[in-house]
């Protein structure tokens, strides 16, 4: 059946009947840290501001970590500024988060859980219950690892609080458990090579619609099931998806932006609606948010918050801000469906302040509306005349410089037929308990390289090895194996004798593992183990996925004899002996370990295969032409890529080095050119008062600083004392 579509477009509209009203006309902004300045590389897909319109408290991003604090001493804030002053809040709790810089904050549907993604593929998951009693010292109660940065994340805003879901900058997009760290399904491209670069859950949660490079929209269920496909507005071609917004059942607002990029590119949006099955509507808008010019262009990213169903005439109203303009603007539908670029005037406009470093226009870094102010305000709506408004939305809006403005949204049609916005509510006061109650806290060590830590189980049995094993298992996925495989292979330590290792106990010896993380074996204290239970078994680097039997419960422990148990045999002993060998455990182990020997050397034949085969298209420089790629270049494509920038980074620190070396020397040269003028000054102008040993030593010295300049080929600096010194030192 072929697709019916209809194209369409909207225009700019200038309207009064909705303004941005400043919360304080006298302080435009208020300053959250004094030591944060959001640094130009940031990514451009940041979200650094969130707000519980539930339990009244926000969060936002510092260089350091995140704050949290209530948006009733915000609003107090505001409220008290001074005519052109800008407040420091100082009713927060600051958390340092040590392992790189905070690149998004989101809340669980529930309010209950911050969410913190830092950089290098790290997210952190904080009970807000904890924040008001432990403060500061408050340590997220799981961690998860994945094994590139993270492009967004989005908690489910259904039932399904516990649900989240990941966007990798590689493109693969998982669904995660976060409370038992359970990965629900993995979503890629159908295709090799198709990569996705949005996302949004429906408004209930059930479905999840993934935009990708090609500029398509793929809807799938959290299980990671297909249900249907949208493609792209013919009129554009080489677009990606930049984000998506899933407003109804059949309806998306949607921002595309070119793959190759211009100087002067702009985000197109679009509203998509299915009409039916087989027909697709695309509404075009005009430009959203221009972007400015700067020595520093940075790409854009489509902030989007709404307001639905207020006041006559105004089904939803999108707030829209992109992170490359200080541009804030509202697209707008009405009761019949048709859609509205608002374009308000100079004096009614949300604006960001100019920057206080170099006078330039700020960038919005995160955008959130909040519900929670039921005070009044007053508005002078004629000449005058001042007016009591009750409670609208405030929107806020956090700038590159770690300033946050608010706006009351001012709806004046609405007001005028006495009719308030009905989703303002006040806060709720925070559960004494949350999410993270009767969980093991994860060790908060980690670096970069490091796994995730996970739920664990305590062994109350001390492990204590006689010697350090030698020869651990090298493998980079949570499995215990010596290959890199995505099947949950397991296999024995490899070694030269059957047993594993010696050791002083009757507990099992569990080897030690190489990961990308520094190695933690062997263990010689007698320190609880830490070993992890069924459902912390995957580390969240997810470079290899483990299916389990769904049979096997999920509390099952590691078991221990008791302290008392006698064991069986002198376990003191450093060899195995004969008996040990012909055991049916060892028969298997050994039988175990030469198959996966066997399969290691298959692949390891099959990748000299391939590098055989790939060596003479290398050698013919047929990557020069990138319509002859294969599929099967772009690992040598990539190496390749990799080196080069590998080598232009060096150059880069050798160019640095240079240019220091260089300042340094310029700076010793321009000290001996000083001293050197006053002792001529002082041999030419007082030679009667200078003694003939003085005069030696001031020769001598003279001699000595212009031959260690000219070695160094300073002879410009140094011509005008060379005449000299040739005509005085004679004196």
């Amino acid at each position: 059946m072929t697709e019916e579509i209809e194209a369409q477009s909207f225009e700019e509209e200038d309207v009064e009947f909705f303004e941005f009203k400043q919360f304080n006309k006298n302080a435009l902004s208020v300053q959250l840290d004094t030591d944060t300045v959001y640094p130009e590389v940031i990514p451009p897909y940041p979200s650094l501001l969130a707000i519980s319109n539930t339990y009244g408290y926000f969060v936002a991003a510092t260089n350091e970590g995140f704050i949290y604090a209530s948006t009733q001493d915000l609003h107090e804030l505001f409220d008290n500024s001074e005519a052109g002053s800008k407040e420091l809040l100082s009713q927060k709790i600051h958390f340092e988060i040590s392992e790189g810089k905070v690149r998004c904050l989101r809340l669980s549907s529930d309010q209950l859980t911050l969410i913190v993604v830092v950089e290098g593929g790290l997210v952190l998951f904080y009970d807000v219950t904890k924040f008001a009693s432990e403060k500061a010292g408050c340590q997220p109660f799981q961690i998860m690892t994945f094994p590139d940065d993270i492009r967004d994340l989005r908690p489910n805003p259904g039932e399904k609080y516990n649900l989240i879901a990941i966007l990798l900058v590689s493109g693969i997009v998982y669904i995660k458990d976060y409370l038992l760290n359970n990965e629900i399904s993995k979503i890629e491209g159908s295709k090799v090579g198709e990569r996705f670069t949005a996302m949004c859950w429906s408004q209930k949660g059930k479905q999840i619609i993934c935009g990708n490079h090609l500029g398509q929209l793929m809807q799938y269920t959290p299980e990671g099931t297909h249900k249907s496909s949208i493609q792209p507005p013919q009129e554009l071609q080489q677009h990606y998806v930049q984000n998506v917004l899933w407003l109804e059942s059949a309806l998306f607002v949607v921002a595309y932006f070119p793959v190759i990029q211009e100087d002067d590119s702009e985000l197109d949006v679009f509203i998509i609606s299915r009409e039916t099955k087989s027909k697709t509507l695309y509404i075009k808008s005009p430009t959203i948010c221009s972007q400015i010019s700067s020595d520093h262009p940075k790409l854009p990213y489509l902030y989007m918050e709404t307001i639905k169903d207020w006041g006559p005439n105004l089904k939803c109203l999108i707030i829209c801000a992109s992170a490359n303009s200080a541009d804030i603007n509202l697209i707008a539908r009405d009761e019949s469906n048709n859609w509205t670029s608002l374009n308000l005037s100079d004096t009614t406009r949300a604006a960001l302040p100019l920057s206080e470093v170099n006078d330039e226009d700020t960038l919005p870094v995160g955008l959130a509306l909040d519900f929670t102010c039921m005070e009044s305000w007053i508005t002078r709506l004629t000449a005058d005349e001042n007016t009591e408004v009750p409670p609208v939305p405030i929107l806020y809006i956090l700038n590159n410089e770690c300033d946050i403005v608010a706006y009351r949204c001012f709806h004046k049609d609405a007001f005028f037929v006495d009719e308030s916005f009905s989703g303002m509510s006040p806060p709720q006061k925070l559960p004494v308990t949350g999410h993270s109650s009767g969980m093991t806290l994860p060790k908060r060590d980690l670096s970069h390289s490091t796994t995730s830590t996970q739920n664990t189980t305590v062994l109350s049995a001390p492990i204590k090895t006689e010697s350090p094993i030698t020869d651990p298992i090298e493998t980079g996925s949570p499995i215990v194996a010596p290959i890199k495989t995505a099947s949950p292979v397991f296999a024995p330590i490899k070694t030269a004798s059957p047993v594993v290792a010696p050791i002083k106990t009757a507990s099992p010896v569990v080897a030690p593992i190489k990961t990308a993380s520094p190695i933690i074996a062997p263990i010689k204290t007698a320190s609880p183990m830490i070993v992890p239970t069924k459902s912390g078994i995957s580390n969240n680097s997810l470079s290899s996925s483990i299916s389990y039997d769904k049979n096997i419960s999920s509390q099952k422990k590691i078991r221990t004899p008791p302290p008392d148990s006698t064991p069986s045999r002198n376990l003191g002993s450093n060899q195995p002996t004969e008996a040990d060998s012909k055991t049916p455990h060892m028969i298997r182990m050994n039988a175990t370990n030469n198959e996966i020997n066997e399969l290691h050397n298959l692949i390891e034949e099959l990748e000299n295969s391939y590098i055989a085969k790939y060596h003479d298209r290398t050698t013919e420089q047929c990557f020069d032409n990138p319509d002859a790629w294969l599929i099967g270049d772009l690992p040598v494509i990539t190496s390749e890529i990799n080196r080069l920038e590998h080598e232009a980074s060096s150059m880069s620190q050798a160019l640095a080095d240079l240019r220091r070396q260089v300042n340094e020397f310029s700076h010793d040269v321009h000290i001996d050119y000083v001293k050197t003028t006053k002792d001529i000054e002082h041999l030419m102008y007082t030679p009667s008062t200078i003694t003939v040993g003085r005069r030696g030593i001031l020769q001598s010295r003279i001699k000595e600083r212009l031959e260690t300049t000219f070695k160094v080929g300073c002879y410009i600096n140094f011509q005008r004392l060379f005449v000299y010194t040739n005509l005085y030192l004679c004196l």
